[in-house]
């Protein structure tokens, strides 16, 4: 049993190093020729062969992905090689996941006892390498639209002030970009990129819509459309969302104040009121009748 744990502790390392090592290189491989960029250390050249490797089994089995799940498997990692937190394309992504699969199953085959229980932890554990990437990836999805949704305040007054001033919504977009750090700006910067080849700003703002799903962010790009399509002062239209913003978040706080309210009253009545009492009336109680009740 000990030789099985030894191995097992051996696979989770190597698959831990492995990341650990492609999130620091920035997985540089380029995937026009199928061939890898050279390297000098050995590190370096492994992780580039297991790149090369992972994009020719991920890009086999990237027709197993519905249209859907690939188009938003390329904007998280999009936004990833963006912000140089991880640079990779959707068919190495892929590919580690079934790498991913098949060390993490091995590893399950060795750690069981017998027959039946390796049968059944290798299928656990190759769920658990496979099923992992996608834990992350919506882990990081679901905290990018939270930085979406509290830069949006802030963009918006930065836009409407830039637009006060005189600049038209081309300007006021480059020098916000240029002046704030978010998520946001570096979809208004694929915005400005888009304008720039000539593609118009109608058919750019189509273009961040279809990268992407929140909301608020999706709002306030179709408000812009629209004020850039039937002509509308684009200062007064952020204005009044700003307004908007503004109520909604002091409506989103009185809604909150009035749930940490109902969320007091269990530990107030179940918790706290007892403890009072036991210390407020347990001392009387063994003065009045503790010779009757303890003797």
């Amino acid at each position: 049993m000990g030789i099985y744990i030894i191995i097992f502790a051996c696979y989770i390392f190597f698959c831990s190093g492995l990341f650990f090592q492609a999130k620091r290189s920035n997985f540089s491989y380029k995937a026009e020729n199928r061939r890898p960029c050279s390297r000098k250390s050995f590190s370096k050249k492994f992780l580039a062969k297991m790149n090369l490797a992972a994009d020719r089994i991920g890009c086999s089995a990237e027709s197993m992905y519905g249209p859907e799940s690939r188009k938003r498997y390329r904007e998280i990692l999009d936004m990833l090689a963006s912000r140089k937190d991880l640079g990779i394309t959707l068919g190495p992504f892929i590919g580690y996941k079934i790498i991913l699969l098949v060390l993490f199953m091995t590893a399950g085959c060795f750690a069981g006892s017998s027959f039946p229980v390796s049968i059944i932890l290798g299928l656990v554990f190759g769920s658990a390498g496979y099923f992992v990437p996608d834990l992350l990836i919506k882990r990081y999805r679901g905290k990018r639209f939270k930085e979406i949704n509290d830069d949006i305040p802030y963009i918006v007054d930065l836009l409407y002030i830039a637009t006060l001033s005189g600049q038209n919504i081309y300007n006021a977009i480059k020098i916000v970009v240029e002046k704030y750090d978010g998520v946001i700006c570096l979809e208004l910067s694929k915005f400005l990129k888009d304008v720039d080849l000539g593609k118009g700003k109608l058919q750019a703002y189509k273009n961040v819509l279809d990268r992407n799903n929140t909301e608020d962010f999706k709002n306030l790009v179709f408000l812009l459309m629209q004020a850039e399509r039937y002509g509308s002062p684009i200062s007064e239209v952020l204005k009044q969302k700003s307004n908007y913003i503004k109520f909604e978040i002091s409506q989103n706080l009185e809604r909150k104040s009035r749930k940490i309210a109902t969320a007091m009253l269990f530990p107030l009545v179940f918790l706290i009121l007892p403890s009072f009492v036991i210390l407020v009336c347990g001392p009387l109680v063994y003065l009045v009748g503790g010779s009757f009740l303890f003797s």
